[in-house]
């Protein structure tokens, strides 16, 4: 990798990809990935904004998830790489977007009846 690849150029690559291979057929994978592909192009040329990253961690956590919905495993293809990158490294894209990257709040995750503490540290979403 060189010194200009960033997570953020893999992220818009893999969802490109995602958007060319799709076929059409089903709306999530056509749609979410059109979206996708959309806000990445934006976020790489520094032009982002903070309600992009919201919206690339929802189409990861909605995109592909009901079994049935869809004719091929590209929407889950692309809902695993977006909810990736962007809970992962999230700094990295915040930095992209000219609002500049929000303060931290720490996670709680509902487990059952259990209030647990982010599982992954403060850097997952």
């Amino acid at each position: 990798m060189d010194e200009q690849t960033s997570m953020v150029d893999f992220l818009h690559n893999s969802c490109r990809f995602f958007s060319h291979e799709s076929c059409g057929q089903c709306t999530p994978c056509r749609e979410g990935t059109s979206w996708a592909t959309k806000m990445t192009t934006r976020i790489k040329a520094g032009q982002g904004r903070l309600k992009d990253l919201d919206l690339l961690a929802e189409i990861g956590d909605t995109i592909g998830i009901m079994p049935g919905t869809t004719i091929c495993g590209l929407a889950d293809g692309t809902a695993w790489a977006t909810r990736t990158f962007i809970n992962k490294f999230y700094d990295e894209f915040a930095a992209r977007c000219p609002e500049g990257p929000i303060e931290t709040v720490p996670l709680t995750i509902k487990r059952g009846n259990l209030q647990v503490a982010t599982p992954m540290g403060s850097n997952t979403r």
